[in-house]
């Protein structure tokens, strides 16, 4: 009997990453249409593969740029996903799912290994994870951001544990997708000049393999579809700071905007630099010798909090593009724990997530498109919060997760996860406490 109430907590966290991971399955497996981003790559792979344009049917295609259905990534992208053209197409969605989730779970190891968290802190991360909403877009419409999150996990903390080639991989993540690319500005301000070289080495050897094998199709991405991106959209679902300057700001099919201002883009330009300058000033401290005793602990909260940045300053920001936060997520998860959940810094953290869990995200209320859609985003300062809530979810994250990462512990020692009610059941009173080194024991 003993022995159960000792592992009531972590039987309690399993039953609900259970229930959890249930519904998460259920979403993704039964999402309308089935496949429709992962359509669109293996229409561009087939494309490479018999010779034909790979931007032909976005760039010809009508309506707003940031919502064609058509191929938008670099060449390399197309040429990489090649392969799964070879399959039977009934098992390419299910290779690609499996695939995906696997990226999410060696990002989510790495991160959680690497800061030596027990097992009940990696079980109510396991939790939060499969309730975060960027995280059921991404799975629902099988999309392509989980193998980025994986890439740039694998970069940023290879890097910060003195392992300067990481940042190739870093320079994939840009080749693939664009955003990562700022992660560059990052690596200057720790002035790791070698590992930025790698970065740019990586970029340009997959920019490379792309022009030589498909060197139209490169031009055509470069010259054309870059700059049609770059235009941004006011769409409900762009959470990016240019996407509610577009929708608060101008004149567009999707809001009544509250003010038309006719430099908008300047606005955007300086809340971006804004967002840059709070980073640098609020980062965790800089301080090569005690990171690297720290097993490069503060490199990798400085690099964590960055994260934000790449949704927030792109153009065009979809719900699933937020999954990038995760690594952010996780290790305030580990540091709260570490520090007792203190009241406040949890309190600003619960709120934080409220924003981006799923549950927040039902569709409640009248579909995009009407009247009611339209002024809720700019109706009110309620209205506007509410019908952007992702993207004040990411803003408060970014704004506060430098406080909420403060005087860490050493990393050198398991994380041991403590309830949030631990300190009010005194002293003596019993725990759930476990070391890194159980993660590898049985249940």
């Amino acid at each position: 009997m003993k022995g159960i109430v000792g592992r009531a907590p972590v039987l309690v966290l399993a039953g609900i990453v259970a229930l959890v991971g249930t519904v998460y399955l259920l979403a993704i497996l039964n999402a309308v249409p089935p496949h429709p981003d992962l359509d669109v790559y293996l229409r561009a792979a087939r494309d490479f593969g018999s010779g034909r344009p790979l931007y032909d049917s976005y760039l010809q295609a009508p309506g707003d740029p940031a919502l064609r259905y058509g191929f938008i990534y670099p060449p390399l992208f197309a040429i990489l996903l090649w392969p799964l053209t070879l399959i039977p197409a009934a098992l390419a969605p299910t290779l690609w799912l499996l695939g995906t989730q696997a990226a999410l779970g060696a990002a989510f190891f790495l991160v959680f290994r690497q800061f030596g968290a027990g097992r009940s802190l990696v079980l109510l991360g396991l939790a939060v994870t499969l309730a975060f909403y960027p995280l059921w877009a991404e799975g629902s419409q099988s999309q392509a951001n989980l193998p980025i999150l994986m890439l740039v996990t694998l970069g940023i903390i290879g890097v910060s544990r003195d392992r300067d080639r990481s940042g190739a991989w870093l320079g994939l993540a840009a080749a693939l997708k664009l955003t990562p690319g700022l992660l560059l500005l990052w690596l200057l301000w720790e002035r790791r000049f070698r590992a930025a070289a790698w970065m740019l080495g990586g970029l340009a050897s997959a920019i490379a393999l792309g022009a030589v094998v498909r060197p139209a199709d490169s031009l055509a991405y470069v010259r054309d579809v870059v700059p049609m991106l770059a235009g941004g959209t006011a769409y409900y679902s762009n959470q990016s700071l240019a996407g509610v300057a577009a929708r608060l700001f101008t004149a567009n099919p999707y809001t009544r905007p509250i003010l038309q201002l006719p430099l908008e883009h300047i606005l955007v330009l300086v809340l971006v630099a804004a967002a840059g300058v709070w980073w640098a000033l609020t980062a965790p401290m800089k301080g090569t010798r005690q990171s690297r005793l720290e097993g490069g602990r503060p490199m990798i909260a400085r690099a964590f909090t960055f994260l934000p940045l790449l949704p927030l300053a792109s153009s065009v920001s979809w719900e699933h593009h937020l999954v990038i936060l995760l690594p952010l997520v996780w290790l305030v998860l580990v540091t709260l724990s570490d520090r007792q959940w203190p009241v406040p810094q949890t309190a600003v953290f619960a709120l934080s997530l409220l924003c981006l869990l799923a549950i927040p995200h039902l569709p409640f209320g009248p579909p995009y498109g009407t009247d009611f859609a339209r002024a809720a985003h700019t109706g009110s300062p309620l209205l506007i919060l509410g019908a952007n809530r992702l993207l004040v979810g990411t803003v408060l994250l970014f704004l506060t997760a430098p406080r909420l990462l403060s005087r860490q512990s050493s990393a050198a020692a398991p994380v041991e996860f403590r309830w949030p009610w631990s300190r009010a059941m005194g002293a003596g009173a019993p725990q759930s406490t476990w070391s890194s080194s159980e993660l590898d024991r049985p249940a």
